[in-house]
């Protein structure tokens, strides 16, 4: 039996879920399963609002067994899977959206590539910066770059390509406003165009942060206090130059994607959580009983995204 079996097998037997969480969530195209997912939350942690937590941080708010459900980028099957069940349910969430992205109904960089051939972006990307890259996914090539050239790769494999299919991915400004009257899924920022904050400069990244936290509060003429940072892994994507920007714009709480429960010594402006997107209920059970020593199973199997993005780096001579 594969090692990886036999722990998981030890742990739903043996284990018991009590820590308190972050989960986050992404597209999910499979109602069933993501009602199925959050009565299982519901049935093992008190689940909370966001307001909760930052009671949490700075009112002493004591929690135990606590769970908070958030959901990144505004993608259209939040509104048409995900926002029923949590209304249906009253389940309290935190939905993070770029308001330029919302607004003019476009793609973040990730879902226009879903569109692309995986080879033929793969070799524009390596010849543009006349290194062999094909070793590696275009997820991870794209994620050590600007956000000025990640779109100038996709121009330009889009004037290569000119059968490229458009569609778009997210949800409506329209749809947005039901969604923060609904009061039970609060808002938040994530910045205008999704870059990776740590790979811009200082202006990019605060005009990044600031005019997504001010166009939000636009649109839906409140206060927003709540960030969460494009993908999230910490040292790699963002630092302390992203929290000081974070508390100039009077932000409350900041989350990243560090797999780990949070606890009163966590930073408010570092918050872990931890991702689900598809699973059976044994498979989402193992992942949160294991907590953090879940990535570390899988890197008994496959190498780290950080590790992957550094080699990258490294060939591109960015470092």
């Amino acid at each position: 039996m594969p090692i990886l079996t036999v722990i998981i097998t030890l742990v739903i037997r043996n284990g018991k879920i009590m820590a308190n969480k972050v989960i986050n969530f992404h597209d999910v195209y499979d109602q069933a399963w993501f009602e199925k997912t959050l009565l299982i939350l519901n049935k093992k942690y008190n689940l909370i609002s966001i307001e909760k937590l930052e009671e949490f941080f700075y009112d002493n708010h004591k929690l135990h067994n606590s769970c908070l459900i958030t959901i990144d980028d505004g993608d259209r099957t939040f509104y048409d899977v995900m926002f029923p069940i949590l209304i249906k349910h009253k389940i309290p969430a935190i939905l993070f959206v770029s308001p330029k992205i919302t607004s003019n109904n476009e793609n973040f960089w990730f879902q226009e590539i879903r569109q692309f051939d995986e080879i033929k972006l793969n070799r524009l990307i390596s010849n543009s910066y006349k290194t062999d890259l094909s070793q590696y996914p275009n997820w991870a090539i794209l994620k050590t770059l600007t956000i000025e050239d990640i779109w100038r790769i996709i121009g330009e494999y889009k004037m290569q390509n000119k059968n490229v299919a458009e569609k778009h991915f997210n949800i409506n400004i329209e749809q947005l406003k039901e969604v923060h009257a609904s009061k039970i899924v609060k808002i938040g920022a994530h910045t205008q165009n999704h870059p990776i904050l740590q790979n811009e400069s200082d202006e990019i990244s605060k005009k990044e942060i600031t005019d997504s936290i001010r166009n939000l509060e636009i649109i839906l003429n409140d206060k927003v206090h709540y960030f969460a940072y494009p993908n999230g892994i910490p040292s790699l994507d963002f630092n302390q130059r992203e929290v000081s920007f974070l508390k100039e714009n009077g932000i409350k709480l900041a989350f990243s994607t560090e797999s780990r429960d949070f606890s009163i010594v966590s930073r408010p402006f570092e918050i872990p959580r931890y991702g689900i997107s598809l699973g059976s209920e044994v498979f989402i059970k193992a992942k949160l009983l294991l907590g953090r020593h879940w990535d570390t199973i899988k890197k008994l199997k496959t190498k780290s995204e950080t590790r992957i993005r550094k080699e990258i780096r490294t060939k591109l001579s960015l470092e």
